[in-house]
C-alpha cells in the first residue's frame, strides 16, 4: 500500500493468488497449443525449402512452448537441421546437443549431430555418436546396418587423416633437425585389452583419442589417463599432457576409461583441426529437411489375423447393413451418428438455453482476454519506467510508457463496450490512472507535459472514481454463476478477494493523494484518514499500514500514528 505495497496487500490475496495460478496454467496450455501450430507451419516451410521462414517459426514456437520437454527437443532438432542445410555446422551441433540434453534417445537428432560433427571436422565426436547408435540397435541388425557402414567410413576417414598428419609431422621434424624422424611405441589399455601402437613423438591429445577409436571397436565416449611414478591416475587434456606422459617410460601405457557423455574431456579445437578430413558437403544433407519435418516412427510390426476373426468381422458388417466388400470405417459411422444426434438436440426445446449458456461462456473468455492483454501492456509500460537510468532519459522513457498505457486503455474500453458492467475492466482502468499519477509524482518532467507533477491530483482522483464504480458493480452483480457453484469456498471468497483488492487500490490512491495535498500545502490529514479506513476495510496487516505512515512525505509523529492506528486489529489477532 502507499509506496510500500503498490496495489498488493490485504488478507484476501490468497484466493487471488490461486486464481492467478490457475490462469497461468491455462495460459501455458494455450501457449503450448499455439506452439504446436507454429511448429507445423515451420515443418511446412522446411519441406518447401523456405529455410529462413522455417527458422523463424521454430524459434517462435520454442519461446511459446514454455520449456515443454518433448516440443522443445523437436524444435531444437529442427533448428539443427536448418543450420546443417545452411552449412552452419557449429550451430547444428549446438542445437542438436540442446535437443539431446532433453531427449537423449532421439535417434534422428543424434544421427544429425554426428553428420554436423563430421562436416565440421570433428571426426572423433562424429564417430562417438555413430557408435552410440550402433550399440543402441545391437538387437536390430537391419536398423543397425547403415550405422555400421557409417562407422566404417568414419574410421577410415580418421585413419587417413591420422596417417597423413603423422607423415607431415615426421617430415617437418626431419627437415628441422636434419635427423631421421622419431616415432615411439605406446600401449593402449581398455579394461585389460592392451594394444601396442607406434605414434609420433609430437602427437597431440586429439590424435591420441583418434588412435584409440581406430584400435578399439565400439569405443564411443571415453577419456585417456596415465599413471605417474607415484601411481596416481592423471586425465589427459592437451598436447602438453601427452608429451609429458610420453616421457614417463620407454613404452608408456595409456588407459582408456569409458565414461558418460557429459564427462568426456573433449580435445581443443586447434588439435581437432589436425585430424580434419575435407567432407562431402552434399552427402547426407539433402535428406535432413524431409527427416526433420516428419516425426520419428517406430519400426513397423506385422500382425496376423486368424480366419475366425475375419469371418466375425464380415458377419458384423453384414448385420449392420454395410457392404462386406468395402472397408469398415467406424470413424465415419460414428460421425454420422453424432450428426444425427446433434440435429435432434438442436431441434429440442431446451437447446436454445444451452447454446446461450455456451455463448455467455465464450463471451467471458473474450472479456477476460481483453483485460489480460491490457494488463500485459501495463507491464510493458512499467518496464520502460524501470529502465530509466538518469533524468535525461525520463521524457523519452515516459513517452514509450505512455504509448503502452494507451494500448492498455484501449483493451479495457473494448471490454466495457462488450459488457458495460464488467467490474474487472473498470478496476483495471482505475489502476491505469493510478499508474499515471505515480509517473507524475516520480519524474520531474517540464511544465506543460502530460505528466507534469501538478496533474497528479487529477489522475489519483480519476482512479478513485473507477475504484468506487468497480466496488458498486461487484455489489450489484454478486458472484458469477460458475463461482456461485462453489458456495462460500468458491464464489463468495472470490468476490470478497476482488473487493478487497479494489479497497486496497482505493486506499493507495487516497494515500498518494494526501501526499500531493501535503506537497501543495493543502489540508492532507482527512485524506490520509480515509486511506487508513480503506486499508482497515480491506483487512490489511497493521504493520504494513504503520510502515506506510512512516514513509509519508509529512513526518507523522508517534502520537498521530497511534490515532490513525486506533481500533486497527489484524485478522489473525482477532482470532
Amino acid at each position: 500500500m502507499g509506496r510500500s505495497k503498490g496495489k498488493g496487500g490485504g488478507r484476501g490475496q490468497g484466493s487471488t493468488a490461486r486464481v492467478v495460478s490457475k490462469q497461468h496454467a491455462e495460459d501455458d496450455k494455450m501457449f503450448l497449443r499455439r506452439s504446436r501450430e507454429i511448429m507445423r507451419e515451420g515443418n511446412s516451410h522446411l519441406q518447401h525449402g523456405r529455410l529462413e521462414h522455417a527458422k523463424l517459426s521454430f524459434e517462435k514456437a520454442l519461446q511459446l512452448c514454455k520449456g515443454n520437454s518433448k516440443e522443445a527437443s523437436q524444435l531444437h532438432s529442427s533448428l539443427g537441421t536448418i543450420c546443417l542445410l545452411q552449412h552452419n555446422f557449429e550451430g547444428a551441433v549446438k542445437e542438436c546437443t540442446l535437443a539431446l540434453e532433453i531427449e537423449p534417445y532421439a535417434i534422428q537428432t543424434r544421427h544429425r549431430r554426428a553428420r554436423a560433427y563430421e562436416l565440421n571436422g570433428n571426426l572423433i565426436q562424429a564417430l562417438a555418436d555413430v557408435r552410440w547408435l550402433v550399440k543402441l540397435h545391437s538387437q536390430a541388425p537391419k536398423v543397425q546396418q547403415p550405422f555400421v557402414a557409417l562407422e566404417r567410413k568414419l574410421v577410415e576417414q580418421l585413419r587417413t587423416a591420422s596417417a597423413a598428419h603423422k607423415v607431415a609431422q615426421l617430415e617437418l621434424q626431419e627437415k628441422r633437425s636434419g635427423d631421421a624422424a622419431e616415432t615411439v611405441g605406446i600401449k593402449l589399455d581398455r579394461g585389460g585389452d592392451v594394444r601396442l601402437v607406434e605414434v609420433s613423438s609430437r602427437m597431440n591429445y586429439a590424435e591420441l583419442k583418434a588412435v584409440a577409436l581406430e584400435k578399439f571397436q565400439g569405443l564411443a565416449n571415453f577419456n585417456v589417463k596415465v599413471k605417474d611414478g607415484d601411481g596416481d591416475e592423471i586425465t589427459l587434456q592437451s598436447r602438453e599432457d601427452v608429451r609429458a606422459a610420453l616421457k614417463l617410460a620407454k613404452t608408456p601405457k595409456f588407459f582408456v576409461s569409458e565414461v558418460e557423455e557429459a564427462d568426456v574431456v573433449a580435445p581443443l579445437d586447434s588439435e581437432l583441426e589436425e585430424t580434419r578430413v575435407a567432407p562431402n558437403l552434399m552427402e547426407g544433407i539433402t535428406e535432413s529437411s524431409q527427416q526433420a519435418a516428419e516425426p520419428e516412427k517406430p519400426e513397423e510390426e506385422v500382425y496376423e489375423l486368424d480366419d475366425w476373426m475375419i469371418d466375425f468381422a464380415e458377419l458384423f458388417k453384414e448385420h449392420l447393413g454395410i457392404d462386406i466388400d468395402t472397408p469398415l470405417d467406424l470413424s465415419k459411422l460414428a460421425w454420422e451418428k453424432c450428426a444425427e444426434a446433434l440435429d435432434s438436440a438442436v431441434q429440442n426445446s431446451k437447446s436454445e438455453a444451452l447454446l446461450r449458456q455456451a455463448a455467455n461462456k465464450f463471451e467471458e473468455v473474450i472479456l477476460t482476454a481483453l483485460v489480460n492483454l491490457g494488463n500485459v501492456y501495463m507491464c510493458i509500460a512499467r518496464k520502460y519506467i524501470d529502465a530509466k537510468t538518469d533524468e535525461d532519459d525520463a521524457v523519452e522513457e515516459i513517452k514509450k510508457a505512455d504509448k503502452e498505457l494507451d494500448s492498455a486503455k484501449g483493451m479495457y474500453k473494448t471490454a466495457l463496450e462488450r459488457k458495460g458492467d464488467f467490474a474487472d475492466a473498470v478496476l483495471s482502468l482505475g489502476q491505469l490512472e493510478f499508474e499515471k499519477g505515480k509517473i507524475s509524482t516520480s519524474f520531474g518532467v517540464p511544465e506543460g507535459h502530460k505528466y507534469y507533477s501538478a496533474h497528479a491530483e487529477g489522475y489519483f482522483l480519476d482512479s478513485i472514481e473507477f475504484f468506487k464504480q468497480s466496488l458498486s458493480l461487484l455489489d450489484e452483480s454478486g458472484p458469477s454463476e460458475e463461482e456461485a457453484k462453489g458456495g462460500k469456498d468458491g464464489g463468495e471468497k472470490s468476490e470478497a478477494s476482488l473487493k478487497a483488492q479494489a479497497q486496497v487500490m482505493w486506499g493507495n490512491a487516497l494515500y498518494e493523494l494526501s501526499q500531493c495535498f501535503a506537497t501543495a500545502k493543502k489540508d492532507w490529514k482527512p485524506t490520509l484518514t480515509q486511506a487508513v479506513d480503506k486499508f482497515k476495510e480491506a483487512k490489511c496487516r497493521s504493520e504494513e499500514v504503520r510502515s506506510a505512515l512512516d514513509m509519508h512525505c509529512e513526518k507523522i509523529d508517534a502520537e498521530d500514528v497511534k490515532v490513525y492506528m486506533k481500533d486497527f486489529v489484524d485478522e489473525e489477532e482477532a482470532k
